[in-house]
């Protein structure tokens, strides 16, 4: 009788910790806008749309928290805490014609690193910063 336990006692215990994998876990945890949006944004969007620039590209500074809560000349960049219709994933992927940003042939955020930002921007773009 023991020995039918083990291998079910196995099995369960491979399940359940197949499902706290790292990745399922960081699934479960809201997304920092401080220890990981952020640092996105100002590697590829900081050239033009930072706020050390005088003039900002599109008169948009999104390095800050108030430069993404004001928006720029297209309007506000973060729409009722949802990411597809917001401007900033929309560019940021290049979606529904728009130009993707950033422009030109540098570099571009992978698709996993929009993602991110598109799952902050579903969890309530909550900025962790002060």
């Amino acid at each position: 009788m023991k020995k039918a336990i083990f291998p079910i006692l196995g099995l369960s215990l491979l399940v359940i910790a197949g499902g706290l994998s790292p990745a399922r876990a960081a699934q479960d945890k809201p997304v920092s806008y401080k220890e990981e949006v952020a640092p996105l944004i100002k590697k590829y969007c900081g050239g033009c749309h930072g706020d050390q620039n005088p003039r900002p590209a599109a008169r948009l500074v999104l390095t800050t928290k108030q430069g993404i809560e004001k928006g720029g000349m297209s309007g506000k960049i973060i729409k009722d805490k949802t990411s597809k219709e917001s401007l900033l994933v929309i560019r940021m992927r290049g979606e529904g014609n728009k130009q993707i940003m950033p422009p030109g042939r540098g570099e571009k955020p992978k698709k996993e690193q929009v993602d991110l930002v598109a799952r902050w921007i579903d969890e309530g773009a909550k900025f962790d910063i002060e």
